[in-house]
């Protein structure tokens, strides 16, 4: 019996991007970069920030080691 392999539909749409990207990159990973940088600038604070958004005083717990 075959079971239905399961599809992300946003892991999917991703990756459709991506090689739309890519293949508008004709695969070359300079133009890619350049692409990637020209689009930063334009867009400026719009893209994503990646900076944590934790709380600082968020304690770290101690390290017990493996022993």
């Amino acid at each position: 019996m075959k079971t239905a392999v399961w599809t992300d539909p946003v892991v999917a749409e991703t990756r459709k991007w991506r090689e739309e990207i890519l293949a508008e990159c004709e695969y070359d990973l300079g133009r890619l970069a350049a692409r990637l940088i020209e689009s930063q600038v334009r867009h400026g604070n719009k893209l994503v920030n990646l900076e944590s958004k934790a709380p600082h005083d968020r304690q770290v717990p101690e390290d017990k080691g493996l022993a």
